[in-house]
């Protein structure tokens, strides 16, 4: 997957009712992409939530990471997310405090004003 192209949601991605309950758990309600408590889930909560084996929801781990719909974790190996809840968290541009505002402003106005 190249980084410009957007990866698939999970309801275009899925292929079967376990890949369904994977993505949105057993009860609906859960799930890798319905949790509203963690972003991250780990393998076996995701087994928990969708009644499938450990080893089932390893390889539907494999599956989607390679496709971009489920990210791995820059902090801890062992948990998972859907892209776009990810995404959605990840702020466009880094917000910098008062602080650091007034500073760059101070050092602007100092530049400027010291040409000839």
């Amino acid at each position: 997957m190249s980084s410009s192209t957007t990866p698939r949601k999970w309801y275009d991605a899925y292929e079967n009712t376990d890949e369904y309950n994977f993505f949105i758990g057993k009860d609906r309600k859960s799930g890798l992409v319905r949790s509203k408590a963690h972003d991250y889930r780990s393998p076996q909560k995701l087994a928990d939530e969708s009644g499938l084996s450990l080893a089932a929801v390893e390889k539907i781990l494999a599956k989607y990471i390679q496709e971009g719909v489920i990210v791995p974790s820059s902090s801890n190996d062992n948990l998972y997310a859907y892209w776009e809840n990810v995404k959605k968290k990840t702020p466009s541009s880094p917000k910098t405090s008062i602080a650091e505002n007034d500073k760059k402003a101070q050092v602007k106005a100092n530049i400027a004003g010291s040409k000839p």
